[in-house]
């Protein structure tokens, strides 16, 4: 799929790399029962020039100006299948996470003019579940401050890198300018793209708080509660298996190192819980995502002792609660 090239400290298989640790305001999940504005991935058309990690670092800066809004926000995972529109096949699966709209974002070309800033362009429409009726359609633009991203780059990569970037000597193929822009020193939302992006997610925080159907914009306030002991893993439900070998970041903190022949045993406070991942395991022609993130509300119940990112045939990704 379009998600990759996430930067986790803890990779241990050298192919993927993750950058992203994009610490986000802790705010209540939609509670059982609560139904919640669904955000699928931002597709990424492939023409973009700002490549898949800035679509993903995109897709949970949305998530987090949707909880800043007092909204109940769910983060889904289409699978390795999905093309960027709200097909039959997508809307079952949002029903089946109890969402009443999903978000549908789409990341357009750029515009790299030979002077001046680049032009971020990202469509964005929000989709009655239950009918699959449009209820808003826009575009959200930002700049990226050409000189920023030039001077950045050129203080970490050298001025001949810079050279071969957009606004310098710009060839025919694409640059992915977001794989040379983040660091663990240099956090992604504190550079130029991230800024850009920023301004695109509080746009689109702000079009869907203005266009949300009834009942979705109130989330619960967060639970005063203490913290507890939980196990995380991964299941492949159609091969009845655990996967024994991924990277994962658990509420901002990378856990990969903590694997245990498949599980992490955490400790997390109640409140909202935001796992972003990446399967290296996956059955063979599995379409998976190359990165899952997802979210849940944890109350330190019985039943929540075990909590499952399953992912079924199709790549389909879906956390669920299990009691020990």
């Amino acid at each position: 799929m379009r998600m990759a090239n996430f930067k986790f400290a803890g990779h241990r298989s050298g192919g993927l790399l993750l950058l992203f640790l994009l610490f986000l305001p802790v705010f209540a999940a939609a509670a059982p029962g609560d139904k919640a504005i669904g955000i699928l991935p931002v597709f990424e058309q492939g023409d973009s020039k700002l490549g898949s990690s800035f679509a993903q670092h995109l897709t949970t800066l949305i998530y987090g100006q949707l909880q800043t809004a007092s909204m109940s926000p769910q983060l889904l995972n289409p699978g390795g299948l999905y093309s960027g529109s709200a097909d039959a096949e997508t809307l079952d699966y949002a029903r089946s996470n109890n969402v009443t709209a999903v978000l549908v974002t789409t990341l357009l070309d750029t515009e790299i003019p030979d002077k001046g800033d680049f032009f971020v362009r990202v469509d964005g429409k929000l989709v009655d579940v239950a009918s699959g009726s449009e209820l808003a359609s826009w575009e959200s633009t930002a700049p990226i401050s050409r000189h920023e991203f030039l001077t950045e780059n050129a203080h970490t990569y050298g001025r001949e890198a810079v050279a071969r970037m957009p606004g310098g000597a710009y060839g025919t193929s694409a640059i992915d300018i977001v794989e040379l822009s983040g660091s663990g020193s240099h956090p992604f939302d504190k550079t130029a793209v991230g800024k850009a992006a920023l301004k695109i997610a509080q746009d689109m925080g702000g079009q869907i708080a203005h266009n949300a159907p009834a009942g979705a914009a109130a989330a619960p306030p967060p639970a005063a509660a203490p913290s507890c002991k939980i196990d995380f893993r991964v299941a492949y439900v159609a091969k009845h298996a655990s996967s024994k070998s991924y990277d994962v970041v658990i509420n901002g903190k990378d856990q990969t190192l903590s694997i245990v022949d498949g599980k992490v045993p955490v400790t997390l406070n109640s409140g909202p819980v935001l796992v972003q991942l990446a399967v290296h395991d996956a059955p063979y022609k599995m379409p998976k995502q190359d990165v899952y993130q997802a979210n849940t509300q944890l109350g330190c119940a019985p039943e929540q002792h075990t909590l499952v990112l399953q992912i079924d045939q199709v790549g389909e990704g879906t956390l669920k609660w299990q009691e020990e």
